[in-house]
């Protein structure tokens, strides 16, 4: 299961194949590791699903933990299937298996209607909720009786009554393109260090940004509760929750050392000087 944030585009393109048959083909389109697939028991399927996934998953489900896909902007730009989401949102909705059939969908398959893409896109109502919009096509000749059929069963079915949520495994916010994210990310960290109030290292020059990364309680173990805090020249965050370690705050203070620098007068950014105390994030980076 580690081989879908494997380094090699191949594996992880396998892995995420993998993921995917099971979750589509052996569950219904509900993804099992997280949310209400945490809750099934797989094991009859050890002739399909590699083994150690299948461990996995039972260790997920006694410590009830959730593996999220951290980056489902997919969604967010239409490049999902129809099927799926009318198999994912038919879990609450026996109704539109009814009217939405295989065969229904075949036929608009024909037509090039394949993903939510074809058909538009999301839309956002007046109460900020976030609904699937589709356009009816252009109906040439080649569009049967029985085709254009299915499009309004499809239609009635999704249009406006499908939110993002019932797609997405996890916050909403997973939604969001990553370098919206990114972008969020920095401009926030930016903002803390002008109202944060605290002072900078009156050791360090302009082009020298000293980091650090602390835990509290440092004898805390894997599972206990603690706080890690990341700083670098006056400007500070915390990471709160149970799944962290030192590393955390060691890799946050260099992120605000990166994001910090960016905004210097210093025009050439390589003669800027990074000192932190932990091997690995040197390694890492």
């Amino acid at each position: 299961m580690r081989d879908l944030n494997h380094y090699k585009p191949a594996y992880r393109a396998l892995a995420k194949i993998t993921l995917l048959d099971w979750m589509c083909k052996k569950n219904d389109c509900s993804y099992p590791l997280g949310g209400d697939g945490l809750k099934k028991d797989f094991s009859h399927l050890d002739q399909s699903i590699p083994s150690a996934w299948l461990t996995a998953h039972q260790v997920l489900k006694k410590l009830d933990l959730s593996l999220i896909e951290t980056d489902q902007s997919y969604i967010t730009e239409g490049d999902v299937s129809l099927s799926h989401i009318v198999c994912s949102c038919s879990h609450n909705n026996l109704q539109i298996l009814v009217n939405v059939n295989g065969i229904a969908l075949r036929s608009l398959q024909v037509k090039g209607v394949r993903r939510l893409a074809d058909t538009d896109n999301w839309m956002i109502d007046v109460h900020s909720n976030i609904s699937a919009h589709l356009i009816q096509p252009v109906f040439d000749r080649s569009w049967s009786t029985a085709t254009r059929l299915n499009w309004w069963k499809l239609f009635d079915m999704l249009h406006g009554q499908v939110r993002i949520d019932n797609v997405l495994c996890g916050s909403p916010d997973l939604a969001i393109p990553q370098q919206v994210q990114k972008r969020q990310a920095e401009n926030l960290i930016s903002s803390l260090a002008n109202v944060c109030g605290f002072a900078p290292s009156r050791l360090a020059d302009v082009s020298t940004w000293p980091l650090d990364g602390s835990m509290l309680t440092p004898s805390a173990g894997m599972l206990d509760r603690k706080t890690v805090v990341g700083a670098a020249t006056g400007a500070w965050t915390q990471i709160p929750g149970t799944n962290i370690s030192i590393l955390h705050g060691e890799l946050v203070g260099l992120i605000l050392a990166l994001v910090l620098l960016k905004d210097t007068r210093i025009v050439d950014q390589h003669k800027h000087h990074l000192l932190t105390n932990h091997l690995n994030t040197i390694q890492l980076v």
